[in-house]
């Protein structure tokens, strides 16, 4: 499975990401609530790219609802949050904050 390249994120009002994206391609913007299960499922994989690597997204467990992170370890930096915020609008309805 190749996997969907992560460029930009969506955030709600509260600052939450809502949504990945990477603009101009067809599956873009996708709500997180449909990426944990794509990722759980293992029907889809999502990864950012930075300058040295390919870093797979994933999904982590923590005692409430899981969430999404380029790294497991939670005190480790997670890519996510230095995505570019996404000009791509999503309805707000099929989105869930996590």
């Amino acid at each position: 499975m190749i996997g969907r390249q992560v460029t930009h994120i969506l955030r709600d009002s509260a600052g939450n990401i809502i949504a990945l994206c990477n603009p101009g391609q067809p599956w873009s913007p996708v709500p997180i609530k449909k990426v944990i299960s794509e990722i759980r499922l293992e029907i889809q994989k999502y990864y950012v790219q930075d300058s040295l690597q390919r870093v797979d997204i994933v999904v982590a467990l923590p005692v409430s609802e899981p969430f999404l992170r380029t790294n497991p370890v939670i005190t480790d930096v997670n890519l996510l949050e230095f995505l570019p915020e996404s000009t791509e609008e999503i309805d707000i309805r099929r989105t869930k904050k996590i």
